[in-house]
């Protein structure tokens, strides 16, 4: 759960964009998951922009304009576009209504107000105004300076809300046909922007405390991978690992269009990753993989299985220039493995700082969607590397050196050597990033098309890994 915080969002303003009321990005959306039920139908005091249209449509059957003789589940009261004629017939039947910013429901509704925290460009994250101090210890931001923006707004949380953030009041319904009944409640998110974009909902016992949470999508990428990461978590529930805790699948969740599984939270509080590659936490990758490990040929494992059926269902639509390296990579890849069998193991997949909580000895390691079954040796190592490197810290430099020197990363890369009792083979570096840039590719799919974009920059970054590879001896141990 990589949560960014950013550019302010207050939704007390709303601007017209052409014929539609401007009041936030299609993520504000996120509070369908915060009504007491979703039924199948809303309606609209006004019209409201496409994309959030698109997004809703995720959820509900339909979303229609109100009028006094339309009967519908929800109501969303536009800023700009209150209408009492409406909002009074509609409470009064027992429906529900969300309104933003300082829109006023009858004092008599049973009501429920969230506080909005904003994001990059729009607003990521709705939390209960009654439990913001614990709510606020699961956001998780990927950028270290988000994460000291974020020590100053839990220092100054009022007058910070005033200038960053905004308002969702939920009204009406039935509580008990809310997601979390009371006397708890929830928070939610809608994450990055991609195409495998899902809502986490974050449930949070009376307390605050959080108790769990639940991914949900209908979207088909999606829900393919919260499939594997239920799956693989029901593996490991068995494996009884020492070095480091995983979820608990609590139960399925259905919600309108949307699918997901609920998911334990840890078992005590604990904070943002902040330990780096420690010798903990690479002893856990290390007890992960021994624990995991069996010897296959590289073309009958099942890591080559998946990501080669990825490319045969892909190939035809993407960029000729990313076929050109993975048939490159595959190629050199079997010729280097041949038919010797070699250790794999199971995988992490998107093993990364904000995917880690706790410190010391106290690990959690959440976030299993992407997860590789017999994979490589060193898989989530090269993940942490190459992405901290290039998207965390920016950096263009070529990657290789990092892991084959004797920095930080280098260091991390001998103790798993030795830990295993394998060489880190540039082969390794070459299949991980095309098993990657793959799972990346799978947005050339039809249907998501506008979301291409946001798959670039992480293609960008993998395609630079694989063009400094390629074409040097996978035969020669990095040191």
């Amino acid at each position: 759960m990589g949560y960014c915080l950013g550019q302010a969002l207050v939704l007390t303003e709303s601007v017209m964009e052409g014929n539609y009321v401007d009041f936030g990005g299609a993520t504000l959306s996120a509070w369908r998951y915060l009504v007491p039920g979703p039924g199948s139908r809303v309606a609209t005091t006004g019209p409201i922009h496409p994309e959030h249209n698109r997004a809703l449509l995720e959820t509900f059957e339909q979303v229609i304009e109100a009028d006094p003789t339309v009967d519908a589940d929800g109501l969303i009261v536009v800023p700009g576009h209150e209408s009492d004629a409406i909002i009074h017939p509609h409470l009064a039947k027992g429906g529900w209504a969300v309104g933003f910013g300082n829109v006023q429901f009858p004092a008599q509704v049973e009501q429920r107000v969230y506080v909005v925290l904003p994001s990059l460009a729009n607003a990521r994250f709705i939390l209960p105004r009654s439990k913001l101090g614990a709510a606020l210890s699961l956001y998780n931001p990927s950028r270290p300076l988000v994460r000291l923006a974020l020590g100053a707004m839990r220092g100054r949380l009022a007058s910070s809300l005033a200038w960053f953030g905004g308002r969702v009041v939920i009204a009406g319904g039935a509580s008990e046909h809310l997601l979390i009944p009371p006397p708890d409640t929830m928070a939610v998110t809608l994450g990055t922007e991609s195409a495998y974009q899902k809502a986490t909902v974050l449930h949070l016992g009376s307390d605050g405390q959080p108790q769990g949470y639940a991914k949900l999508s209908s979207r088909p990428l999606a829900s393919d991978v919260l499939a594997v990461e239920a799956a693989r978590l029901e593996y490991l529930s068995g494996l009884a690992l020492t070095g480091f805790q995983v979820p608990h699948v609590q139960g399925k969740v259905r919600w309108g269009r949307e699918r997901g599984v609920f998911q334990s939270a840890p078992a005590k509080k604990l904070g943002p990753w902040r330990d780096g590659l420690s010798s903990p936490l690479l002893s856990a990758l290390c007890e992960l993989f021994e624990r995991t490990r069996v010897e296959r040929t590289l073309e009958t494992s099942a890591f080559w299985r998946e990501m080669t059926q990825w490319h045969d269902s892909l190939c035809a639509q993407i960029p000729a220039s990313w076929n050109e390296r993975i048939y490159r990579a595959l190629g050199r890849a079997k010729e280097h493995f041949g038919s010797t069998p070699f250790a794999c193991g199971l995988m992490h997949g998107d093993f990364i700082d904000w995917n880690v909580k706790g410190g010391g000895n106290d690990i959690f390691l959440f976030d299993w969607e992407q997860s590789v079954d017999e994979a490589p040796p060193f898989f989530d190592l090269l993940h942490w590397i190459i992405f901290t490197h290039h998207h965390v810290r920016r950096k263009s430099t070529p990657v290789l050196p990092l892991i084959e020197g004797q920095g930080p990363f280098g260091r991390a890369r001998q103790h798993m050597e030795q830990q295993l009792g394998l060489p880190c083979s540039r082969a390794y570096v070459a299949l991980y990033a095309v098993r990657t840039a793959l799972y990346h590719l799978r947005a050339w799919r039809e249907g998501y098309e506008s979301l291409r974009e946001r798959h670039t920059q992480a293609l960008h970054t993998l395609g630079m890994v694989l063009d400094d590879v390629l074409p040097s001896d996978w035969s020669v141990t990095p040191r």
